[in-house]
């Protein structure tokens, strides 16, 4: 077994760190190649900052699997999260001004990326939003939505 397999926590890690990568890939591939969605500014726009936040994403839990308790580069991270909520706000206008002139379908595929981008910045910087395993449901229920691991990891630094 390699080396970033063999225990599960670092199974864990290797597994957001490769599942964030392949979302890169594959959310594109699916929304432009298969459905065919119109590659129109705005469109790309908000898938662009989707990945880039899902980028963030899987580069964060490859330092996590590194050095799982102290991450290299939160201070990196600490200025992403600001910068993530600028750009957020920033392409948020892009789109609301490409819906207004229209048609619809030049902008609606970007904003339900923007929307993917926005949970995403929540779920990496601010409160886990995804609670895929059996012990994240149960603690889930025991004790409510739990700070980000990134958002604590900042903290920390």
């Amino acid at each position: 077994m390699s080396r970033a397999t063999s225990s599960p926590v670092r199974r864990r890690l290797w597994s957001l760190a490769t599942g964030e990568l392949a979302s890169i890939v594959v959310l594109p591939w699916v929304a432009y190649g298969l459905i065919g969605l119109p590659r129109s500014p705005a469109n790309v726009l908000g898938t662009a900052l989707a990945l880039f936040i899902l980028l963030q994403g899987s580069v964060y839990w490859l330092l996590k699997l590194r050095r799982p308790a102290a991450p290299a580069g939160m201070g990196v991270y600490a200025i992403l999260r600001r910068i993530n909520w600028a750009l957020l706000g920033i392409v948020l206008g892009v789109l609301v001004a490409a819906l207004v002139r229209g048609p619809a379908d030049q902008a609606l595929p970007g904003l339900a990326f923007w929307v993917l981008a926005v949970l995403e910045q929540v779920n990496y910087f601010h409160t886990q939003l995804m609670y895929d395993t059996a012990a994240d449901r149960r603690r889930l229920r025991a004790s409510g939505l739990q700070p980000a691991h990134l958002g604590r990891d900042i903290a920390r630094r």
